[in-house]
């Protein structure tokens, strides 16, 4: 939960313009006052486009989040101020505008070591290298993070760890390859994705 509608929510993957993040705050707030979780933090689980949103999610309200697990994402934002957000976090030249007058790119930034602080899990099938019609392509994305979720894992992976040891912040990411995985939810699950993602 929640799940977001193609008719309602054509770009729920990231935030900036259109504003998701809002929908799952007001949810996890119900579910709060109506007592199905607690006033703490959550795990909060991604697979694919919501793995794209959980990690711009995290990067937004570190305070909300226990443990993030992002699975085969079809790209990341990156913790890095030389690529312009949603790639990294530099401000656009014409930033959207957003409600309370600041952008998501500005908030991350402010948010980034809290970010950093967080146990994150990355999942992703060995063998998710197909350049699908979903699979986001574009030169600087390319450039930056590789050409298909697999490369672009590792490459997550490997600036969230150089952006931390930058801060003096031990990283706490762990990278998990899915063996015998394409991009199909259910063969990730049931090769132990699910397991990993409920016992940590």
């Amino acid at each position: 939960v929640p799940r977001y509608s193609r008719k309602d929510w054509p770009h729920f993957q990231t935030i900036g313009r259109h504003r998701p993040d809002q929908a799952l705050l007001a949810l996890m707030d119900h579910l709060h006052k109506t007592g199905v979780i607690s006033a703490g933090r959550v795990s909060l689980f991604g697979y694919s486009g919501g793995a794209q949103l959980a990690h711009r999610f995290a990067m937004l309200y570190p305070q909300r989040i226990a443990s993030l697990h992002v699975a085969a994402a079809g790209w990341y934002c990156v913790p890095d101020h030389k690529l312009t957000f949603q790639i990294g976090l530099a401000q656009p030249k014409t930033p959207p505008k957003t409600t309370g007058g600041f952008t998501a790119a500005s908030l991350s930034t402010l948010q980034l070591r809290a970010f950093l602080k967080l146990p994150i899990y990355v999942y992703v099938g060995r063998e998710d290298v197909m350049r699908d019609d979903t699979l986001r392509k574009h030169p600087t994305l390319e450039a930056h993070q590789g050409r298909t979720r697999l490369a672009r894992a590792r490459s997550y992976i490997a600036s969230l760890r150089c952006a931390a040891e930058a801060r003096c912040i031990s990283p706490d990411v762990d990278f998990t390859e899915l063996p015998g995985c394409a991009h199909d939810f259910s063969t990730c699950a049931t090769a132990g994705m699910t397991r990993l993602v409920c016992t940590r």
